[in-house]
């Protein structure tokens, strides 16, 4: 009996803690109140999974020297919808890293490593197409065996807590995310890719992107 009651204890201990992580801290007159259907939600998680994996492969493949890493597979964690067809999301990378040797009982694996980052994108009112356009700088990554749980965790702790004390930023449960400042920084983002494509016509072996 005493066993059960510890396993009990325990699991509560747990629960409340992931539950304290994913308080907010926007004011209740600011919750993002726009929804949309079931059924378009869960068509847009399937679609953004391959959209990430898809936006991430892009900017790995102009890093030098190669990356080793690769990219699995990517879960949507949570995904907000604002004005102008404006969407927020939260997404989790499980990625193979030669690097990483991660231990499983005595032995010892080649590793994985979890990604979880937060992206703005905007969806087509006619055909509901999904274009991923910035990824917010704040990031986390795990290389535990419960690595996934704890970017989970800590991305919430981000992006429904500490944004909302960053000066001019958001959490993403706000109404006011959609104006903030990660708009602007995504406009100036595009603007230097758009310089360093142009670039790369011209000098193809030695421009890549800061």
């Amino acid at each position: 009996m005493e066993y059960f009651t510890n396993r009990i204890i325990i699991f509560l201990i747990i629960l409340v803690f992931y539950s304290c992580e994913w308080k907010t801290s926007t004011p209740e007159k600011y919750l993002n109140k726009n929804e949309v259907s079931k059924g378009k939600y869960k068509e847009d998680v399937k679609n953004l999974k391959e959209l990430t994996l898809h936006f991430l492969d892009s900017i790995g493949n102009v890093t030098k020297p190669k990356s080793k890493v690769s990219n699995l597979e990517t879960s949507i964690d949570t995904i907000f919808y604002g004005n102008d067809n404006k969407i927020v999301f939260l997404a989790i990378t499980k990625m193979f890293n030669p690097y990483v040797k991660l231990k499983t009982g005595e032995e010892y694996q080649d590793g994985i490593d979890y990604d979880g980052g937060c992206f703005i994108g905007k969806k087509d009112s006619v055909n509901g197409n999904i274009k991923i356009i910035y990824r917010v700088k704040y990031s986390v990554g795990s290389d535990e065996s419960d690595g996934y749980l704890r970017v989970k965790n800590k991305l919430g702790e981000i992006y429904f807590r500490e944004m909302e004390y960053i000066d001019g930023r958001y959490n993403i449960n706000d109404m006011r995310f959609w104006d903030s400042k990660v708009w602007e920084e995504a406009e100036i983002m595009k603007q230097k890719w758009k310089s360093y494509e142009e670039m790369k016509k011209k000098n193809p072996k030695n421009v890549y992107p800061r």
